[in-house]
Formats: C-alpha cells, sequence, structure tokens
C-alpha cells in the first residue's frame, strides 16, 4: 500500500499492529548505509502567506463584483439592436 504522507491509523492497519502517533524521523548523523532509506528527507515548511492571499482573492472579488454589476446594468438597460 502506498502512502503519500504521514499516516499512523492506516500504517497500524497495514501491519496489524497498535502504533501510537510518535514519528521518529531519520537523520543523517552518523548514519551510513548504502541500501537503507536515504535520511534527512522530511521537509516542513509552513509559509505565512495570508496576506497574499487576501489580496488576491480580495482582488478577484473585487473584479468580480464590477464585472457583475456592469453585465447586471446594461442587462436592465436592454440590448440594443443592430441593423
Amino acid at each position: 500500500q502506498l502512502l503519500f504522507w504521514i499516516d499512523t491509523e492506516t500504517m497500524s492497519k497495514t501491519i496489524n499492529k497498535d502504533c501510537h502517533n510518535v514519528i521518529i524521523d531519520l537523520t543523517a548523523d552518523n548514519y551510513h548505509s548504502s541500501s537503507g532509506p536515504i535520511p534527512g528527507q522530511t521537509r516542513v515548511s509552513l509559509p505565512n502567506d495570508h496576506l497574499n492571499y487576501m489580496i488576491t482573492w480580495g482582488s478577484l472579488g473585487i473584479a468580480l463584483s464590477v464585472m457583475a454589476y456592469m453585465y447586471t446594468k446594461r442587462g436592465l438597460r436592454g440590448a440594443k439592436a443592430y441593423d
């Protein structure tokens, strides 16, 4: 079974053992093995981009509101007939 993230519940069901929510990550300190797992691969990055998200979604919301207003205003006046 493939695991794309650390899921201790699925891991415990896979090996039919009761596991606790403790993760031990292998580090590169004094580790010498050519056939084992590669140590130090766990990277945790939680960027704080809330201002960027607010500006992006706020501007999209304003643009959509303006477009909807313009469409509704034109729709209430009626379409112009072309000869």
